[in-house]
């Protein structure tokens, strides 16, 4: 872990995770199917994914995260040699409505197309009824208005 990083203050932080959000990440939607009892049913896959060759990177932005509430996991994606990969290739999931409204909240993206995907994730869980129909406000675009879904 970079445990100097760690020593930011808490702006620092968050600017340096929506920095490598925007180089490294993206809000993923994708609906599939679950077959149950015989029957398929329609699973939205939700999540952000963060994207690296440096796990201790990778811990260190888990670590800030924690900081502020957002729960994430890391896997290893794709092991090196394996396709075109030639080091292991780390991913940091953050995953749940709750973990995924607070990243739009407290971190978010700055790209305007990963920013659309946002609020697209999150108003989805506002149309389907899945969750709760509070509004959620989120940080969207480079001037760093918020905005409530």
């Amino acid at each position: 872990m970079y445990t100097k990083m760690l020593h930011w203050s808490l702006i620092e932080q968050i600017k340096y995770i929506r920095g490598f959000a925007d180089g490294e990440g993206t809000p993923i939607m994708n609906m599939g199917y679950k077959k149950k009892n015989g029957k398929l049913y329609h699973q939205w896959d939700r999540r952000i994914k963060l994207s690296n060759t440096d796990k201790t990177l990778l811990i260190t932005i888990k670590k800030m995260m924690d900081t502020v509430g957002i729960k994430s996991k890391i896997y290893l994606d794709h092991a090196a040699g394996t396709g075109r990969a030639t080091k292991d290739c780390w991913a940091l999931l953050v995953l749940g409505r709750d973990n995924i409204a607070l990243f739009g909240k407290h971190v978010g993206f700055t790209e305007i197309a990963k920013a659309e995907r946002m609020k697209k994730i999150l108003a989805s869980y506002r149309k389907h009824g899945s969750e709760s129909r509070q509004g959620f406000s989120l940080y969207c675009g480079k001037r760093g208005k918020r905005k409530t879904l």
